[in-house]
């Protein structure tokens, strides 16, 4: 199988909606919250005026655009463009972590910076475990769950709001 057909569809739609749904969940909370952490994205969308179904929406279309991006072949694949990208993610997430976290701790506390600190090195270690394990066996079904990996994180923690006020 080297493209996807109609029986991928379905489930690569319905998997969007996990995107979309920790995107709400993501800014549902009138302040940062462990449930709620305003990652990055969302934060820039809603300080920037834009409406918030735009915010909400960008998670599914992402997600979307980065399974369709991956051919799937029987033979050896490496999700190269994935695997860059989140590679550059990680490494701007440590360094915002690096020089946030003083901040985080100021201004939203102990419990929730640590936890955003834990979330998100979880959910990294998830993708590339998840990333290494599948690569050269690259199926829909994983690259909907790669996809579904990284849309979690960095549409529900990836570079959480540390500071004060929105």
């Amino acid at each position: 199988m080297t493209k996807y057909d109609a029986r991928t569809l379905g489930p690569v739609l319905a998997a969007s909606l996990m995107p979309m749904l920790l995107c709400i969940l993501s800014v549902s909370a009138k302040e940062p919250t462990i449930w709620s952490p305003y990652p990055g994205i969302q934060t820039v969308f809603i300080t920037t005026g834009w409406p918030w179904w735009v915010a909400v929406s960008a998670a599914p279309v992402l997600f979307i655009m980065s399974v369709f991006s991956v051919e799937l072949r029987q033979a050896p694949h490496y999700p190269w463009p994935l695997a860059l990208l989140m590679g550059l993610l990680t490494l701007l997430s440590g360094i915002y972590f690096w020089l946030r976290l003083p901040l985080g701790l100021q201004h939203q506390g102990r419990i929730y910076s640590a936890s955003m600190v834990i979330v998100n090195a979880g959910l990294l270690l998830a993708f590339w475990t998840a990333w290494a394990l599948w690569r050269r066996r690259l199926t829909a079904g994983r690259s909907i769950g790669l996809a579904l990996l990284a849309c979690g994180w960095l549409f529900w923690c990836a570079f959480p709001y540390f500071g004060e006020g929105l």
